[in-house]
């Protein structure tokens, strides 16, 4: 007979797990077949040789890893299914029928949230950051603040005729969109001064203030749109071809007088007396369109009409 030798740590570690498997089993009798499996592989561990002993350990290991798994699974399917009421019973049910139960959804539909209402006319960010403010007050401009009894003017420190139209005349048309004082007055009033002056000189200075009047419609906001479009009659009337060679730029700058054209204040019967101060935004869209095509030769009437497809012609008449 081999003598009996000391059970290994991997043995005991192996009975251990099986006496461990064994409690979690739910059945009694399970539970009496697997303690009595352990202690039989405790055993032949015991009294096997090393190769025999180490075979039996893994093997050992390995079932007991099995059991476990089984005994994990049966908990989580007794876990989520459902419990008897809800179940069905033979002879109930849609199985095997023509029609189909009509599926209901788990939760009701959210209604829509409607976001901020944005018309066309409605107003778009103007960042105060216009390069007419910052040359203003770094102090790189010939002008200063002047202070009358009818408001902010503009004082310059030479002569307007004197003022480099190539240079200077952009950087007042940037500011046109600016709302706060005293950059909007002396922005509107030094522009103005400088179309005064300007003349013929204003002719090859037309495409540089096409990004800045472009800017400053797109904010779509009435007053600065107002001032953009009395510098634009201010500007085509300055020369006699200023207006032809600012035709090429309609399609960049009319489709927000497009969208401002049908504006008109609804007074009911009472008398606007504001006429005099050009507020109406319809009546002044009207007034710009009709005076770029009289001013903008024979290719005028043509590229308005692309633009602003009501707009109905001054010259030509069916």
């Amino acid at each position: 007979m081999r003598k009996a030798t000391r059970p290994s740590a991997e043995a005991l570690s192996l009975y251990r797990a099986c006496l461990r498997s064994a409690r979690k089993c739910p059945s009694e009798s399970k539970a009496a077949e697997m303690a009595i499996y352990s202690r039989l592989r405790f055993e032949d561990a015991r009294s096997a040789p090393r190769e025999q002993a180490a075979a039996l350990l893994s093997e050992g290991w390995r079932e007991v890893e099995e059991m476990d798994f089984y005994h994990r699974a049966r908990e989580a399917k007794n876990q989520h299914s459902a419990p008897l009421a809800e179940c069905l019973r033979a002879g109930t049910g849609m199985g095997g029928t023509v029609g189909k139960p009509r599926a209901e959804p788990l939760h009701a539909a959210a209604p829509p949230v409607a976001g901020p209402s944005v018309k066309a006319t409605t107003k778009r960010y103007n960042p105060p950051n216009t390069f007419f403010r910052k040359l203003f007050e770094r102090g790189d401009l010939p002008i200063r603040v002047k202070h009358t009894g009818s408001g902010i003017r503009v004082d310059w420190t030479k002569p307007a005729d004197k003022v480099d139209l190539h240079h200077f005349l952009p950087v007042f048309v940037s500011g046109l969109r600016e709302v706060e004082e005293p950059y909007m007055s002396l922005a509107q009033f030094g522009t103005q001064d400088l179309l005064a002056v300007g003349g013929d000189r204003l002719l090859p200075v037309v495409p540089q203030l096409v990004q800045p009047l472009r800017e400053a419609l797109a904010t779509r906001d009435p007053g600065i749109v107002r001032r953009v479009m009395l510098v634009m009659q201010r500007l085509v009337t300055c020369g006699d071809l200023v207006g032809e060679a600012l035709v090429p730029f309609y399609r960049q700058l009319l489709p927000v007088l497009s969208i401002f054209k049908s504006k008109h204040d609804d007074l009911g019967d009472a008398i606007d007396y504001g006429q005099r101060f050009r507020r109406s935004m319809g009546d002044l869209v009207q007034e710009t369109l009709e005076t770029l095509e009289l001013h903008g030769g024979p290719d005028a009437f043509i590229n308005l009409r692309y633009c602003v497809p009501s707009y109905e012609s001054v010259v030509y008449t069916v």
